[in-house]
């Protein structure tokens, strides 16, 4: 069985990770409720989508968003990988994750494209340097999943689970468009 803690996790518990930029826990009840609702936007959407407030809109706001869900998603991903799961459901388990978690960063996407140029610059900046300076650490999990995967035969899961290190790129369109392009052109991204 790939999915024993075992087999591909390491031994650090789910709930240890390096501090985040937000200094938070965890998602707030709003959060998670905003998660619920959100629905993908349609390209004819698009428009209406990037017409925020700038308050719910502002860098700072958005960038603590998005760390929060990025550092979810991996301790997430480090839950499923300690599951105790054949291959087939390991890999069901982390697509519908993937999926769960696109709908949640293309959202923030669009908001982060209505965004004046000076904002986004500083969405982009904070966001780099909250992902590269709290990282590395919390990959160790999925990092040891992909090395056991990859010497399993497992290399398509292997990558896909690999891949949610860059997973932002989902807030990120050009960069989406330029990594996937099917992808972007799948998600209907403009």
């Amino acid at each position: 069985m790939i999915g024993s803690a075992n087999a591909i996790g390491d031994n650090t518990s789910v709930g240890e990770r390096p501090q985040r930029p937000s200094g938070g826990s965890g998602c707030c009840r709003a959060c998670r409720m905003r998660r619920k609702r959100i629905r993908l936007p349609g390209p004819s959407q698009a428009s209406q989508s990037t017409t925020v407030s700038s308050t719910a809109a502002a860098p700072e706001v958005l960038t603590e968003e998005v760390t929060q869900h990025y550092f979810d998603a991996l301790d997430r991903l480090g839950a499923i990988l300690d599951q105790d799961l054949q291959v087939a459901d390991l890999r069901d388990q982390v697509g519908e994750f993937k999926d769960e978690y696109i709908d949640v960063l293309v959202p923030c996407g669009y908001r982060r494209e209505g965004m004046p140029d000076a904002e986004r610059e500083t969405f982009d900046s904070a966001m780099n340097r909250a992902i590269l300076l709290s990282t590395p650490p919390a990959l160790s999990k999925p990092s040891a999943s992909v090395a056991i995967l990859n010497a399993a035969g497992e290399t398509g899961l292997a990558n896909e689970v690999a891949s949610f290190n860059i997973r932002t790129q989902y807030v990120f369109f050009e960069l989406l468009k330029e990594q996937d392009p099917e992808e972007a052109q799948r998600l209907g991204i403009p």
